[in-house]
């Protein structure tokens, strides 16, 4: 069976037990779960971050949004997926949302506008006293995305969305107001951006598990380079013990780039027959 199938499997057990009113939280939660119980032959590590938001401004081009030169406070994103095969690693930052009224993959879902903002038009931004230009400078725009659970008959379900691949939203009044958002029709599954493969967008768990495995989301870096952004001791250990070469600098003065979860996944290379399967 497939990461991406184990990973649905997984995630469906975790939720057959919720009852009463669903909270986002919950199946945030519980899709984090089911990464952390999966067979260790995909190692798999969960490192635990705090919460915290980030500062930016609207540019002049996106003032629809609301008052051009607004600054705003709001999370990065809930969780921060590290892939790596070994010589290279995707980055992605996820948001993630959960709206009862969504009926498939393609459906609105509700988005507060800067959170929106943040992640499709990727503006420079400030971490208390640290600028980032994680997002700004990324050439892959999947390095930002979102993950909407919906109710899917008996079961949950999770539409992945790069947010470049959204709708731009109606006016609006405030960073924090909240609006209904889709992927745009027009939006081909898979693309090719400067030689490197990006998936815009997945309708189910399965499909976002497997396309995480394979490389297709996130934004590129060298091992050394996403090292040096994400400066984070904990992640460094968990790929040296993969026998995964880092050459680093770990500067305990400077704030690490934090999500509320970190996911770190070792990637195939899809030419190797590996076993699949949970023992």
């Amino acid at each position: 069976m497939a990461f991406g199938e184990e990973l649905k499997r997984e995630f469906d057990v975790l939720c057959r037990g919720i009852t009463g009113k669903v909270k986002e939280e919950t199946l945030f939660t519980q899709l984090v779960n089911a990464f952390n119980k999966l067979n260790c032959t995909y190692q798999v590590e969960i490192i635990h971050g705090n919460r915290w938001c980030v500062d930016f401004s609207a540019s002049a081009t996106k003032a629809f949004y609301w008052r051009t030169g607004t600054r705003t406070r709001c999370e990065l994103g809930d969780l921060l997926f590290i892939v790596t095969n070994g010589r290279e690693v995707r980055l992605a930052i996820m948001q993630n949302k959960y709206d009862k009224t969504m009926s498939d993959y393609n459906s609105s879902f509700k988005v507060q506008m800067n959170q929106l903002y943040l992640l499709k038009e990727r503006p420079e931004f400030m971490y208390k006293t640290n600028k980032y230009n994680v997002l700004k400078d990324a050439k892959l725009p999947s390095i930002g995305s979102f993950g909407t659970f919906r109710n899917d008959g008996n079961n949950y379900e999770m539409g992945y969305y790069c947010a470049e691949c959204l709708k731009d939203p109606s006016n609006c009044s405030s960073p924090k107001s909240q609006r209904k958002i889709e992927l745009k029709s027009s939006v081909n599954e898979d693309v090719i951006i400067g030689a490197k493969e990006q998936k815009n967008y997945c309708k189910t768990i399965a499909d976002f598990g497997n396309a995480l495995m394979n490389m297709k989301i996130g934004e590129p870096y060298s091992t050394e380079n996403a090292m040096a952004i994400l400066n984070n001791m904990n992640i460094i250990e968990s790929l040296k013990r993969w026998d995964i070469p880092i050459n680093y600098t770990f500067d305990i003065q400077r704030e690490s780039i934090m999500a509320r979860k970190i996911i770190i996944l070792k990637s195939y290379n899809q030419d190797s027959q590996i076993e699949q399967r949970l023992l």
